[in-house]
């Protein structure tokens, strides 16, 4: 398996390798449409998973399906480069970046060479709204309504040890767009608030656990915007171990952790009355599958209604069968919304297990 290696992250091929500060570093991965004029060059592919090692695997020309399904000749022949030093433009309203909106790529009909052009979407892009978003707030809209009843917040990885700023163009955050994209799509009415964390810095950084300062002043930002109303979080690896800390506030009532990151001895006392979905991937090399088990089974025990299920053959990117993990995710969501647990549903199927599902 290849890994980004940018700011001190190092590679690790099998579980088990860790960066320093015994916590599992990131895979190179995103959601292969997000912008890559950011990112370093493409130099070879990755034969077991058909993605570019690339920082952004592949580029704007990358086929997703194409790449998930190893096609690696496909995905060779696809891929573009971008240009040496480029830079996505700002947008003339802010010079904060993760309020620049999406990058889209288009092609000139006369030169036959990419275009780049800024634009704001406030539905499915992924990328943030239009709204009160500035350098220092935590919290970044990408689908705000002013009389929500609910909200969902979407947490993104990041490395275990990093003082690094955080970036909108890092792999971890563009690696959530999608899953931003579907959890919109799963819940598609306007009162349902819609929002990014924004992290100051890159790493966890030991007893300092930083995302957690962040996604704490998230929630007072959320609270002042649209007035206490129930949370879900959405986290992805750091994210999710962010997220799980955080539950002990008030406003979250459930978590949707997707490959998290859960050393032994996280705390699980707060989770009392809370529910916790873990979707983890049975072949991910970089967070351990039955570390999720571990918690969720100590979690059960401190009151949780919580449950794994495990995504066969997926990895830590969540690009093997994505379609499995953003479906997966929106419907978790969706659940989680709801004020009485559907019969049926993806919690009530992992109750039903005595460690873990499978989807």
């Amino acid at each position: 398996m290849f890994q980004v290696e940018q700011d001190g992250m190092q590679p690790a091929t099998e579980r088990g390798r860790e960066v320093a500060g015994g916590a599992p570093a990131e895979p190179c991965s995103s959601d292969g449409r997000a912008s890559c004029l950011e990112l370093s060059r493409i130099k070879q592919v990755d034969h077991d998973s058909g993605i570019s090692p690339g920082v952004l695997c592949g580029g704007p020309g990358l086929d997703l399906e194409l790449a998930a399904a190893g096609d690696t000749e496909a995905v060779r022949a696809k891929q573009r480069t971008p240009a040496e030093g480029a830079r996505p433009a700002r947008s003339p309203a802010t010079d904060d970046p993760w309020a620049m909106g999406h990058f889209s790529h288009r092609r000139s009909r006369n030169t036959g060479r990419a275009v780049m052009r800024g634009r704001t979407r406030t539905r499915t892009s992924g990328a943030p709204a239009r709204g009160p978003v500035g350098a220092d707030t935590a919290l970044v809209p990408v689908r705000h309504s002013d009389a929500a009843r609910a909200a969902v917040l979407v947490l993104h990885g990041g490395r275990a040890d990093s003082l690094a700023p955080s970036r909108p163009w890092n792999v971890a955050a563009l690696r959530m767009r999608p899953v931003v994209r579907a959890v919109a799509a799963a819940v598609p009415d306007d009162d349902v608030f819609l929002g990014q964390v924004r992290y100051r810095l890159q790493g966890w950084n030991g007893s300092r656990a930083d995302p957690v300062g962040d996604v704490q002043r998230a929630l007072a930002e959320l609270a002042r915007l649209v007035g206490e109303v129930p949370v879900i979080l959405v986290g992805h690896s750091m994210g999710g171990r962010a997220a799980l800390r955080v539950a002990a506030a008030t406003q979250v009532g459930g978590v949707v952790a997707l490959a998290p990151w859960c050393p032994e001895g996280e705390p699980v006392a707060h989770l009392q009355d809370k529910k916790v979905i873990a979707l983890h991937g049975d072949r991910d090399r970089v967070t351990d599958p039955a570390e999720s088990i571990a918690l969720v089974r100590r979690a059960r025990a401190a009151g949780s209604r919580a449950g794994v299920l495990l995504v066969k053959g997926g990895d830590h990117a969540m690009l093997r069968r994505y379609a499995t993990w953003h479906g997966a995710t929106g419907a978790a969501v969706a659940e989680l919304l709801q004020p009485a647990e559907p019969p049926g549903g993806l919690l009530a199927r992992a109750l039903s297990e005595s460690d873990s599902g499978l989807l």
